[in-house]
């Protein structure tokens, strides 16, 4: 989304550049202020998660069919029971984040849940940190998906 964002501004500083008159006062202003937004667009802040209770996962993961689904608690837990088409990397790891980043690109969609939120809640921060802009969290985590009778998968 961010770099969608940075790349419309390039094309508006290479528009107004090519549009406005060399010497007019204001075109040569406002070509310099496009230019510093188009530098300072990485500084900006990552774009917030979203979070989604059962039902609003179920739709997105419905229609979003390169959604990444993150499961970020232990081996064990994840052995019991799994949202469908999950992949576990734990928060714990080290190198949680270099992990993810082998799985899915920073501008890739992910849902990214736990048992009840708090390790989610650490997980789309450490990925927030590393410029993920797609984010979504499953509100209550796997306790909310099992509690509602959702489709869950064994290894």
């Amino acid at each position: 989304m961010r770099g969608d964002r940075q790349q419309d501004l390039s094309h508006a500083v290479i528009f107004f550049t090519l549009v406005f008159h060399e010497r007019c006062v204001t075109c040569s202003l406002m070509k310099h202020f496009l230019f510093l937004a188009v530098l300072l667009m990485p500084l900006l802040p990552a774009a917030e998660p979203q979070l989604h209770d059962v039902a609003a996962t179920k739709e997105l993961l419905a229609k979003e069919a390169k959604m990444l689904v993150l499961d970020v608690r232990t081996a064990e837990e994840f052995a019991e029971g799994h949202l469908p088409n999950a992949v576990l990397v734990t928060i714990s790891d080290k190198d949680f984040v270099e992990r993810v980043k082998k799985l899915a690109a920073s501008d890739q969609p992910v849902l990214v849940y736990c048992a009840a939120g708090g390790r989610s809640a650490r997980a789309i921060k450490a990925l927030q940190e590393a410029k993920f802009t797609q984010l979504h969290e499953l509100k209550g985590g796997m306790t909310a998906w099992s509690e509602q009778k959702q489709p869950v998968d064994r290894p």
